[in-house]
């Protein structure tokens, strides 16, 4: 039986033959298409003539040329003044090393590593491999043309002995335009701080032009021991927090050397030291999941906290309180774990364990506005209980037709026993939900971050987690917390309440599923009480644009029209695939789930009534899904939560009707940015600029 180890290394093989290769074997013959276009990485080309000094990335302009060293080089070559702060170390002339500006360019003339070396004489093997490839024709009967092969010629490269005390003065030439640069500088206690490169010595438009392909090199030490100790250096960081921070919070990972133009590898080691470095083109790494910390714990059980308890009013805060109990004494232990840190980590250990505090603080302040404001308390309780229905209702899937599977009926109809690990909260999410409750409800309370006393509406959180680990669930979970807070102050409140951004078309169905699904049970809720909870619909849209959804209704209709006419070749723009509550397909040709209603298109469930079963609430007379993906419609009547792409918002300035979105009822109180990390760039400096008409 194949396993996920043996597919991912698989996978990995084939994407290195293909950018790297040879992907035919050492001897490979390549037909027609030159080498230089068939691989796309582990090349060195010649050098070009000309070097742009905008094309030398972070160098300093040396004689001769335009190119300029590495800022990890120099950063490394740091001494220090009386007054203890650092100093570029003054260089000769000529003693740059261009090699790591070469390997820093578009088209990469050379590559290689920096590593530190132990105290002594060090003689250092490395071995080099490389492959070129020469070009022949044959004449072709049936062609105008004649045919171009490339075949693969692997390099006999000798290995090359260096010894670190004394260099050589020029560098060894490996092959014919193929040369080796070795910078072995001296370092306090006697260590060596070294460069090795590699580099493509011809120029572009010589007669001698060569490129290599299928690069790379390793370095051992010629005696057999292990000379290669970490790669660190802590010089200038003080000055920077983060700097310092990611050094304290990375300690324990050991790093043997730096690559440049490629990435380093070397012998897994759980000493100091390891035997041997190397390049590596397409690195490969075992990331070891992130697992939340999570329990069956009362403050974790969305049913406890929707109210199935005796004493909602006193219990949940309780339960909530001993969440943050738990969290404090993880605080404490890391604060004796302090005492073992080295000097220049207790800064960052000491700031770090300030925010903890703060954040610790934060969500006792979310649990005390629990105890003391029923609303918020019921809307944290509905908030559970529409969480819990979403994570039953967004996995389900049903073919029209096939067999109906009873859904839940009533608070009492979820339990967290119906599937392991649901029901259940993760601990990061619960906490961020906590957190952020004050500056959800305008609470006037005030947080101090440093000196500064900031309002708690004024906050922007950021959950940093890896894909996969809850992210949306946790925001998710808040977005029904504002949505029914909002009714219970205001049952006729109306418009935009939550905005979700993504960026770009990275919205992807499942996103859009999820967050449909927590809608649909919002509704649901609302129905049951509508007295209570406003008669006004809690809605979902999707503002993505007319290249995925159309952008009004008399478009949408005719797409609608079309859909019926063509069925199964036409292609679908409502994006919505599936009903978000009983999971039956809205797509299947036999019946539809999109249908005309009083001039507008709308999702209305196919899983009607029967004999058996009571079909889907969303299919009956007179009821349709809370969705809209029509630009016309949402910019008439704002669904309660919108999603959005940050292209989007452009249209602000074109179409008058869109400022309703961020208007009516008084316009959104919660905005969630997801992929923050993707705004950057050009994009962000757009996004940028709409913030602030937003903002207004």
């Amino acid at each position: 039986m194949t396993t996920a180890k043996q597919v991912r290394h698989e996978l990995l093989d084939f994407l290195e033959r293909d950018l790297v290769g040879p992907a035919g074997g050492p001897l490979e013959v390549i037909a027609e298409e030159p080498p230089r276009i068939r691989y796309a990485a582990g090349v060195l080309f010649p050098q070009e003539s000309v070097l742009n000094e905008s094309e030398a990335v972070g160098g300093v302009e040396g004689e001769g040329h335009a190119g300029g060293t590495d800022e990890i080089l120099e950063a490394d070559e740091e001494t220090t003044k009386p007054s203890g702060r650092p100093e570029r170390e003054i260089k000769e002339d000529g003693e740059h090393d261009d090699t790591v500006t070469l390997a820093n360019t578009y088209r990469p003339s050379a590559m290689g590593l920096s590593f530190m070396a132990e105290p002594g004489s060090v003689r250092l093997i490395v071995r080099v491999r490389a492959a070129r490839y020469r070009t022949r024709t044959e004449k072709d009967p049936d062609r105008e043309y004649p045919l171009r092969f490339f075949d693969r010629e692997p390099l006999a490269i000798e290995p090359v002995e260096v010894d670190l005390a004394s260099p050589p003065q020029s560098d060894p030439v490996l092959y014919p335009g193929l040369s080796l640069r070795i910078v072995a500088r001296p370092r306090e206690g006697g260590q060596y701080l070294v460069t090795l490169s590699i580099y493509n010595t011809t120029q572009e438009d010589a007669q001698n032009a060569e490129t290599f392909f299928q690069v790379g090199f390793d370095a051992e030490a010629a005696d057999g021991s292990a000379p290669f100790v970490e790669y660190r250096s802590l010089e200038g960081l003080p000055d920077d927090e983060e700097e310092m921070a990611l050094a304290m919070l990375y300690r324990k990972r050991r790093i043997f050397a730096v690559g440049h133009g490629c990435a380093p590898e070397w012998n897994d080691t759980d000493s100091e030291r390891t035997t041997s470095v190397s390049t590596a083109v397409l690195p490969r790494v075992v990331i070891p999941p992130v697992d939340p910390v999570s329990g069956d714990h009362r403050y974790l059980d969305m049913e406890f906290l929707q109210g199935g308890c005796e004493n909602p009013e006193s219990q949940i805060p309780a339960a909530l309180e001993e969440l943050c109990d738990d969290y404090e004494s993880w605080i404490d232990r890391r604060h004796q774990e302090m005492a073992s840190l080295e000097e220049q980590f207790q800064g960052s250990a000491e700031r770090h364990l300030a925010l903890c505090r703060i954040a610790l603080g934060r969500m006792r302040k979310g649990i005390e506005l629990l105890a003391r404001d029923p609303a918020s308390l019921e809307a944290f309780m509905i908030a559970n209980r529409a969480m819990l229905m979403q994570q039953f209702h967004a996995k389900l899937r049903r073919t029209l037709g096939s067999d109906w599977v009873d859904l839940p009926e009533g608070r009492d109809g979820y339990h967290s026993g119906w599937e392991e690990r649901r029901g259940y909260w993760r601990t990061f999410q619960i906490a961020f939900i906590l957190m952020a409750l004050p500056g959800l409800t305008h609470d006037e309370d005030e947080v101090m971050l440093g000196s500064e006393r900031v309002p708690e509406r004024d906050l922007v959180d950021l959950i940093w987690f890896p894909t996969g680990g809850g992210k949306t669930e946790a925001y998710l979970g808040l977005a029904a917390f504002s949505i029914f807070r909002s009714r219970l102050y205001d049952k006729n409140d109306t418009g935009c309440k939550i905005l979700m951004r993504y960026t770009l078309r990275l919205l992807t169905s499942q996103q859009f599923q999820r967050a449909a699904s927590l809608i649909c049970a919002c509704e649901i809720v609302r129905r049951e009480d509508p007295d209570r909870y406003g008669p006004n619909e809690i809605s979902i849209g999707l503002w993505v644009g007319m290249s995925l959804t159309p952008n009004d209704e008399k478009g949408a209709l005719q797409a609608l029209s079309h859909l019926e006419r063509k069925r199964r070749e036409a292609k679908n723009p409502f994006q919505l695939l599936t009903c978000p509550w009983c999971g039956t397909e809205l797509d299947h040709p036999d019946r539809y789930g999109y249908t005309e209603r009083k001039g507008r298109m709308i999702f209305q469930c196919p899983a009607k009534k029967t004999s058996d079963h009571d079909g889907c609430p969303f299919s009956e007379r007179g009821s349709h899904l809370p969705v809209c993906v029509v630009d016309e419609s949402i910019y008439t009547d704002p669904p309660t939560l919108i999603i959005g792409t940050v292209d989007k918002f452009a249209m602000l300035a074109w179409r008058s009707q869109a400022s309703a979105i961020l208007t009516a009822g008084g316009g959104p109180e919660l905005i969630i940015q997801d992929e923050l990390h993707l705004i950057s760039g050009p994009l962000g400096s757009m996004v940028g600029l709409y913030e602030g008409a937003i903002d207004y």
